[in-house]
């Protein structure tokens, strides 16, 4: 009978000393949250891997350390940022995107033809545009006699 009750009393010690570990455990592993805007806004935000949504967006209960943010929106250029959380903290993250840009060579025979790009003056041909916006562009040629 001495032997049941030592026993007994060891686990009673072991579990009453373990429990305020399992409570503290669990505070420790709390997440943060990473609050994510984005100009424009409506950009499709992806952490760690996960998509998470449209922006802004709220990422809940995330570890704490560095996470990699994405934002992706057509007619930008992605963008990629790391974000740190704390736990039980919120972290709040402003990102800006950039408009996606091309090259635009206008070629005419003759050279010196007028050229208006979506109704501005652009210049005379040969004419070499390096920050043309993504998308359709309406380009009207002039000439004279022509």
């Amino acid at each position: 009978m001495h032997k049941f009750s030592f026993i007994l009393l060891a686990a009673t010690l072991t579990a009453g000393l373990m429990l305020p570990a399992c409570r503290l455990d669990r505070e420790i592993l709390r997440g943060g949250q990473l609050y994510v805007t984005s100009a424009p806004p409506d950009a499709t935000l992806i952490c760690d891997g996960a998509n998470i949504g449209q922006t802004p967006a709220t990422v809940m209960d995330v570890a704490a350390g560095e996470h990699l943010l994405i934002l992706r929106k057509s007619g930008y250029r992605e963008v990629r940022k790391t974000a740190g959380t704390q736990p039980g903290e919120r972290q709040s993250v402003d990102l800006k995107m950039e408009p996606l840009t091309g090259l635009l060579l206008i070629l005419s025979q003759p050279a010196g033809v007028d050229i208006d790009l979506d109704g501005i003056s652009a210049g005379k041909t040969p004419l070499y545009l390096h920050d043309a916006a993504f998308g359709p562009h309406r380009l009207t040629a002039s000439a004279p006699g022509h």
